[in-house]
């Protein structure tokens, strides 16, 4: 059975990181896919600021997997130690809105 996962209000760097280590955790390789397909439902709901936090879920659940994988590979030894606050700084930054026409 899938865990319940927030819709919305997840405001904070921390709380994301945890959505997606914990997203991770579940469905492994195929994280990223399910925080896209979720993204995608509320944007289809038209609930934008849920669907953008869910964006940063995605990005957050893929910067995650590339550190594992340099992990894996023995390349993350060379790399500086990254907390959860410069991991969050590094892969949470603002992402810019797309402007659109009038109607």
């Amino acid at each position: 059975m899938s865990k319940q996962y927030p819709e919305a209000a997840m405001t904070s760097d921390l709380e994301i990181i945890r959505v997606a280590a914990s997203l991770i955790r579940e469905y492994g390789d195929q994280a990223n896919i399910e925080a896209a397909q979720r993204a995608n439902a509320l944007l289809e709901k038209g609930d934008l600021q849920a669907q953008s936090e869910w964006v940063r879920v995605v990005e957050a659940v893929e910067g995650i997997q590339s550190q594992i994988r340099l992990k894996d590979l023995g390349v993350a030894d060379v790399l500086p130690p990254c907390t959860p606050q410069r991991l969050a700084d590094a892969l949470l930054r603002p992402v810019p809105q797309p402007h659109c026409a009038g109607p």
